[in-house]
């Protein structure tokens, strides 16, 4: 058992606290700037475990639960409805000229999932945008003209990313639609 796993239980609930008690933008606030002043590069920005970041994480994941699974599900549940395969996998294809076709049929549901995305920018909660206004500003005075990437890596990093390779554990799809789809 990691430490990272261990102190899960202990950042999830003092988010809880913070949320509850309308103190975590405020508290988060914070701990934005305190990771960007520990970030020596900008492209390593959110991609480590330390506090700072498992508290956002967390804080996204309990309020961003809802507008990820209001923005995946019908992504979802679309992909899982089709026939063709994205598997890239050679030792899970019957012969290679398959991974061709499954390449074009990932890159154009890449596209589709990415401008879903985007469209969905009114659904996104006013408390995240908050944090990415702060964030924005705190990294284009720590790394000039990297305001963005930061905010993109914050949102796909902390949660698009972890909703889309575990859409279960966001209520995104059930238990079940995953293992009937992963075993096709």
């Amino acid at each position: 058992v990691s430490a990272e796993h261990e102190a899960r239980p202990f950042v999830s609930s003092l988010i809880s606290i913070y949320s509850c008690t309308n103190l975590a933008t405020r508290f988060l606030i914070r701990r934005v700037r305190e990771e960007l002043e520990n970030t020596r590069d900008h492209m390593t920005i959110f991609r480590g475990v330390s506090f700072p970041v498992q508290y956002i994480s967390a804080y996204w994941h309990l309020v961003g639960k809802q507008y990820v699974r209001q923005v995946l599900q019908p992504l979802v549940l679309l992909i899982l409805s089709k026939e063709h395969s994205l598997e890239m996998d050679p030792n899970r294809v019957e012969n290679a000229s398959e991974i061709k076709l499954n390449t074009l049929n990932l890159m154009v549901t890449c596209r589709e999932a990415f401008e879903h995305i985007r469209d969905s920018i009114y659904l996104f909660p006013s408390e995240m945008q908050i944090l990415c206004h702060h964030l924005y500003a705190v990294s284009e005075e720590r790394f000039p003209s990297k305001g963005l990437l930061a905010v993109g890596a914050i949102c796909f990093l902390r949660l698009f990313c972890p909703a889309i390779v575990s859409p279960e554990s966001f209520g995104v799809i059930s238990e079940d639609m995953v293992v009937t789809r992963r075993s096709r």
